[in-house]
């Protein structure tokens, strides 16, 4: 199976825009990430949590096409 890389930007749980975290700073459990745009405070351990879910779900699919490419065949 050719399985690629996944790639998951964190975004506001409000409002959905592309989060960054502040140049040299490392994040932990507990700290917060304040949206950009609508200025509200993220909790990274939510954060991360729904990249999580949205990077399980991107390898799901990827692994359910690879394998009715390797073995949709074998059914017919």
């Amino acid at each position: 199976m050719d399985i690629k890389p996944v790639t998951i930007i964190l975004t506001c749980l409000f409002c959905d825009s592309d989060l960054e975290k502040a140049e040299g700073k490392g994040l932990q459990s507990g700290d917060l990430l304040k949206c950009p745009s609508c200025k509200q405070e993220n909790d990274y351990d939510s954060l991360i949590s729904v990249a999580k879910e949205k990077g399980m779900e991107q390898l799901k699919q990827q692994v359910t096409l690879e394998a009715k490419k390797a073995f949709g065949n074998l059914f017919k």
